[in-house]
């Protein structure tokens, strides 16, 4: 569940057994998993991080991500609103729209359990080898990310997403400018820019 983000989370704790199960919970978590996966989209890292927790790693990561996430969205709604539906296709990868919906439909349609003040997330049917743990925490439910595998190494590829994040901010503002005439010229910016970019960063490492 939820691979179509790209994310997902674990957390392994003892839960505070309780015999009630408030319906509020279930629809509170549904509401922070979904708006997570929105403001991971949108590369909003203060929303994200609202309904998280983190650890500095985690957290580092999240940042790291919003900044890639968010350029992305710039130049995709630059190019849309330069050429249309066609738009949406300038660049490739990432947690584009229907990947987003699709995690919005997962939450929707989850197994919910919850105990005390953890709960599961897994998939409808049950026959999930990696769901989603939330907490409660000051009131909030919260997505644990603090044991997601391989967050590390999206913190070391912290200068890579810099350098993709500027090409994108740049292709948008050519766009902008009305540099392309059309999605395909837009795209070949974008690699152009990438190399630009990816120049430019061995330079200054001196290769």
């Amino acid at each position: 569940m939820l691979k179509r983000l790209c994310l997902a989370a674990a957390l392994s704790i003892v839960a505070f057994c309780s015999p009630v199960v408030w319906a509020d919970d279930v629809a509170d978590i549904r509401t922070s998993g979904k708006t997570f996966a929105q403001a991971l989209h949108d590369g909003d890292a203060v929303a994200a991080k609202h309904y998280a927790l983190t650890d500095p790693t985690t957290e580092k990561a999240l940042d790291i991500m919003a900044e890639m996430t968010k350029a992305r969205k710039t130049l995709i709604d630059a190019s849309v609103a330069k050429f249309g539906d066609e738009g949406k296709n300038v660049a490739v990868g990432g947690a584009n729209e229907s990947r987003t919906e699709g995690v919005q439909t997962d939450f929707e349609n989850a197994k919910i359990d919850v105990k005390g003040d953890t709960a599961t997330v897994s998939s409808k049917d049950g026959n999930d080898s990696r769901p989603v743990y939330f907490k409660k925490q000051n009131g909030v439910w919260k997505m644990d990310l603090a044991k997601i595998a391989n967050f590390s190494s999206v913190t070391r590829s912290a200068s890579a997403v810099h350098m993709i994040s500027d090409a994108y901010t740049a292709t948008a503002a050519e766009i902008k400018d009305g540099k392309y005439k059309t999605v395909q010229d837009a795209k070949v910016g974008v690699r152009q820019n990438l190399q630009a970019a990816a120049r430019k960063a061995a330079t200054s490492r001196g290769g």
